[in-house]
């Protein structure tokens, strides 16, 4: 975790062999959450959100394995979430 100069959290994240592992979560200096996202292997895998400072979302995407699949994960089934995380690849439509 690190800190702004007035207290508030920065970037809270976990690191593995040298590569950022599982959630990251970055916040502006009123303490509002800027970005919050997931990694494997040092690469964005899966959900990823950034905010603005009111806590509005600005833009939401699914990554797998740093490819931004441009997709609202709002508009993904959990079922669809899993797909793409295990194939690579966007849920088949009927």
């Amino acid at each position: 975790t690190t800190y702004h100069q007035n207290g508030q959290k920065c970037i809270c994240s976990m690191y593995s062999n040298n590569n950022i592992e599982g959630v990251y979560n970055k916040y502006y200096e009123n303490g509002q959450l800027s970005e919050h996202s997931n990694f494997k292997n040092g690469r964005l895998h899966g959900e990823c959100r950034t905010y603005d400072e009111d806590g509005l979302v600005n833009y939401a995407t699914f990554y797998f394995q740093g490819k931004d699949l441009k997709v609202n994960p709002d508009s993904l089934s959990e079922k669809d979430k899993v797909y793409i995380m295990m194939s690579g690849r966007l849920p088949p439509r009927d």
